[in-house]
């Protein structure tokens, strides 16, 4: 039996139907239903289709630009069980056609979405990051001292500083924003980053959910050697580790130093875990594996595609 499918372009559904036809493709899975939704509902949306069946929907598909990584279109397509291979196919094949496409093309899928891994790879994308959101249990642990001397560290605890302690010293302040920038630009250079305005990254270092008591830097004789952000949760019973990096990549074993002083502080408090997300492309957040015993858990596999 051939099925008929009704595909439309220039969507005229609302967020509640799309979220409700996304829960019955990706169930609990927020993350995936999140990335679905920021597409369809970006301001700087470039092409919508949706796929119906006898007037149920079947599939949908967003194209869409960041500011902050404006150099590539991020894509994403959801099909209904059943109707995954089929449906993948002919959506990619639609945004491709779409005039209000730039390349490269990008998306992010778990990796056991193997029917959407599979029709990407056969449309030429490929893989450029594998990304971990793991937690780690804090009775696991190593303490602090077990780092300095593993590491050889002793002599840069005396340069350990929270972001509320060096927030009134501008000549500090700035020295971290930049690095955390520099930082972050070299470790996306697959999409390189758009948003260079040194007032902007002051409030993503800064912002409202960084925890600046627990986020610290290394400083020696007046410079920034090293960083590392912790964050609020959604869950009350665990913190989030934020950027992280340092000044010359040969001293990244001050991460593991500033990664134990935030575990200290998060036992302290009555955490149970940190939840760490940590893309192979960036060697700041890979050290911690090295050393932590963080929980095995799914791979995000991020695919680009350069040109048609």
């Amino acid at each position: 039996m051939i099925l008929k499918y009704n595909y439309e372009q220039h969507l005229t559904i609302t967020k509640e139907e799309i979220h409700n036809f996304l829960t019955t493709c990706y169930g609990e899975d927020e993350h995936t239903i999140e990335y679905h939704l920021r597409g369809f509902s970006s301001p700087n949306q470039v092409c919508a289709f949706t796929t119906k069946l006898e007037g149920h929907m079947v599939g949908s598909a967003f194209g869409w630009k960041m500011k902050f990584h404006p150099y590539c279109t991020y894509i994403s397509i959801a099909a209904a069980p059943g109707h995954d291979i089929e449906m993948s196919d002919s959506l990619l094949h639609m945004i491709q056609a779409s005039p209000a496409i730039e390349y490269p093309l990008q998306t992010t899928i778990w990796e056991s979405s193997t029917n959407l891994c599979h029709t990407l790879e056969k449309h030429n994308f490929n893989i450029v990051r594998r990304t971990n959101i793991t937690n780690l249990d804090l009775s696991k642990i190593p303490p602090i001292d077990e780092v300095i001397h593993t590491y050889n560290l002793t002599s840069y605890t005396n340069g350990i500083r929270s972001l509320q302690e060096i927030k009134p010293d501008e000549e500090l302040k700035a020295q971290l924003i930049h690095l955390a920038r520099e930082t972050y630009e070299n470790t996306h250079t697959i999409n390189p980053l758009g948003v260079h305005d040194l007032a902007v990254w002051d409030k993503l270092v800064f912002g409202e959910d960084t925890i600046l008591e627990a986020s610290y830097v290394v400083i020696n004789n007046g410079e920034v050697l090293a960083y590392a952000l912790i964050h609020e949760s959604e869950d009350s019973d665990q913190l989030e580790l934020g950027w992280r990096g340092t000044k010359s990549i040969s001293s990244v074993q001050l991460i593991q130093l500033l990664t134990s002083y935030q575990i200290h502080y998060a036992k302290q408090l009555g955490y149970k875990y940190v939840q760490a997300e940590i893309d192979d492309t960036d060697p700041y957040s890979m050290v911690m594996l090295d050393y932590f015993p963080f929980a095995p858990s799914p791979t995000l596999i991020t695919y680009q595609l350069t040109e048609r």
